[in-house]
């Protein structure tokens, strides 16, 4: 094995000796630049937010090349990554439990807009291994050059699994997915106390009354409006007296209807669409359509072309945004099936805006209806 301090380095410029670079084994040198990079950025006195943009767009790629050189082991890059979130965690003002796993993870429900060292060194030792087999150069493709990472993890191994995924894929074909997240743009330009709050929420790292009682901070976790035990689920959609005072049904209202046109555009034919809200439990369903209790959140009608859209915006805990849907196409299925015995072409869709914010799949479905007025059945 190499020894750092036994190991030395010459590079030639115009066939004399120049001390202008210097390479380092083991990522001896890289830890230290590392440190004093992140050092003098968090000394630099800008917002968090933008320290953090520094890592990502300046200091990631400076302390990544040299560890490209050579033949550095995983478990040199992963305490490498350990220092990076820490100070991550300290600029963002979150939690020091919040795991890289919530920090870089790309398939996550809340993503952040930051690369995890770990994995961009991974992406450039599979890109090498990828660049010497399917090299044009014939003798490069044919020496069977090794990428060495150490022997946690192999870069070879990890493309032959990658490839077998693919051909996978391909056989069974293409799944929709959908993310939820923080671009960069948004990050940048939120405010920083709502960007922890929904990262905490997200993770449940919020001082609830129930956290603070398992951290020990404080001697009972019971809710202060009821005696059952106050975690953030319960806090946002489980407490009956919150529900009995209306501090549920105050959040509800606050969720502002999306108009179905756009500022500057023409409505399309028919053009005696009427739009109701129920607000203040005030809606009246309309008495010539059908005669019953219920009052959808919005109701959008043409009595030329005799359509009727009904939503309903629900707030529920984001784990519970399936059971919520079924809950209220149940509630208005007799509903909207004697509309259309009447003669009513009747679209009926629940909305779900999860109580940290993330919108159900839903929310897509209802802003393309108005682009399919014309076609509803």
């Amino acid at each position: 094995s190499f020894k750092p301090s036994k190991s030395r380095s010459m590079v030639l410029k115009r066939g004399k000796v120049v001390d202008k670079f210097r390479f380092s084994i083991s990522g001896t040198k890289s830890n230290k630049e590392l440190g004093d990079w992140l050092t003098k950025v968090d000394k630099s006195g800008l917002p968090g937010r933008f320290k953090a943009w520094l890592y990502q767009h300046s200091i990631l790629a400076r302390v990544l090349w040299p560890l490209l050189v050579y033949a550095v082991p995983m478990k040199t890059v992963e305490s490498l990554e350990r220092k990076i979130s820490g100070f991550l965690r300290k600029w963002l003002g979150l939690p020091s439990s919040l795991t890289s796993a919530a920090m870089y993870g790309t398939s996550n429900v809340l993503q952040l807009p930051f690369s995890g060292f770990t994995e961009e060194f991974m992406l450039v030792r599979t890109r090498e291994v990828l660049q010497y087999r399917d090299s044009r150069d014939c003798k490069v493709s044919s020496a069977g050059i090794e990428v060495k990472t150490g022997r946690k993890w192999k870069a070879g191994k990890v493309v032959e699994v990658a490839e077998s995924r693919l051909r996978q894929k391909a056989l069974v074909g293409t799944m929709a997915t959908g993310r939820a997240g923080l671009a960069n743009q948004s990050l940048w330009e939120a405010d920083f106390h709502r960007v922890r709050f929904l990262v905490q929420a997200v993770y449940d790292a919020l001082p609830s009354p129930a956290n603070l009682h398992v951290w020990g901070k404080s001697e009972t976790p019971s809710c202060l409006l009821c005696s059952g035990r106050s975690s953030l689920e319960h806090l946002l959609s489980s407490c009956p007296k919150a529900l009995a005072d209306g501090r549920y049904r105050w959040r509800h209202d606050q969720h502002q209807p999306v108009p179905f046109i756009k500022a500057g555009e023409k409505p399309w034919a028919p053009s005696d669409w009427q739009l109701q809200v129920n607000l203040g439990k005030q809606l009246r369903f309309p008495q010539h359509i059908s005669t019953t209790s219920l009052r959808p959140d919005m109701i959008v009608t043409s009595e030329v072309s005799k359509q009727l859209i009904m939503l309903e915006l629900t707030v529920p805990w984001e784990e519970r945004i399936e059971e919520a849907n079924e809950r209220k196409r149940a509630k208005y299925q007799e509903l909207v099936e004697e509309c259309r015995e009447r003669g009513w072409r009747t679209f009926y869709e629940p909305i779900e805006v999860g109580c940290i914010g993330f919108a159900g799949r839903s929310l897509c479905k209802v802003m393309y209806c108005g682009k399919t007025l014309t076609s509803i059945s």
